[in-house]
């Protein structure tokens, strides 16, 4: 990925979490379905594993997807 493109897919990925943590029944369904605890969230928010998940997370549900 070029390096402009790195910042652009790293903002969509933490815009992504900030919007799924943002309601109370989505947050609980990304941590039971991702097994991925608040404090290890936390922690690993910058890492690329879980910026993932949390797209993966999004792309399973196509009511949160569109939304």
């Amino acid at each position: 990925m070029p390096p402009g493109n790195t910042k652009d897919a790293l903002t969509i990925a933490l815009d992504a979490i900030a919007w799924t943590l943002a309601d109370d029944d989505r947050a609980t369904r990304l941590i039971a379905l991702t097994g991925i605890a608040p404090d290890a969230l936390r922690r690993r928010l910058g890492e690329p594993a879980v910026l993932a998940a949390a797209l993966t997370f999004l792309e399973a549900n196509e009511r949160d997807l569109i939304a």
